[in-house]
């Protein structure tokens, strides 16, 4: 039984990201689809774990993943050429935020890094999604989630010394960077705050290269 729920969701988070990587919105809708199947597997599955009494981390961790694949497919799609973006952004931050309910409870339980790194990427999407909905009131929640998957990351590279992390880092760095051109802090702190986190992301993609 419980094989065959985790195939089931790691089939549809795949088939999902094959048609993310296809690549425009209707491969995007595509994914989402993939994504809430995946998400209705994983609920279901969670379900039948608590009728068996095992919750068992990699229940959790199943469950966990398939709402941050789903928030990360809703919250790819181009706000600038589909009206339902924001409609997909709001039930992709819904998503995040049992993600990182999830993840939270498992990275305490468990402290390892490779845990606390998928609460990072929880982190970061939740910033992409704040920045990507483009309201002013909204840029400080975007890099207040940013802010937190950077700190995270920087911490996590102790354990985790991979290209994975270091890019990780440099997309927080410049995402931190972009709501700071969206809504800049007072002069003539703004340039060097701006000038600070891009320089830090160049650093990382040279060294990438």
């Amino acid at each position: 039984g419980q094989k065959i729920y985790k195939e089931r969701i790691q089939n549809y988070g795949r088939l999902g990201l094959a048609y993310r990587k296809l690549g425009g919105n209707e491969n995007f809708e595509s994914a989402v689809k993939c994504y809430e199947n995946s998400s209705i597997v994983a609920r279901n599955y969670s379900a039948f774990l608590q009728q068996q009494e095992d919750l068992s981390l990699d229940g959790k961790r199943a469950v966990a993943e398939s709402y941050r694949l789903m928030g990360e497919a809703r919250g790819s799609i181009d706000s600038h050429r589909d009206y339902k973006a924001t409609y997909q952004f709001k039930k992709a931050l819904a998503d995040y935020e049992q993600a990182v309910r999830l993840w939270s409870q498992i990275a305490e339980e468990t402290q390892k890094p490779e845990d606390k790194k998928e609460l990072a990427l929880c982190y970061y999407g939740i910033g992409k999604i704040y920045f990507q909905i483009e309201e002013e009131e909204l840029f400080e929640k975007s890099k207040e989630f940013y802010q937190k998957a950077l700190e995270l990351f920087e911490e996590l590279l102790s354990f985790l010394y991979t290209n994975e992390m270091w890019a990780n880092l440099a997309l927080s760095y410049t995402g931190l960077a972009a709501c700071y051109t969206k809504k800049p802090p007072a002069e003539p702190e703004k340039k060097y705050i701006v000038d600070d986190l891009y320089g830090k992301a160049l650093k990382i993609v040279e060294r990438l290269i």
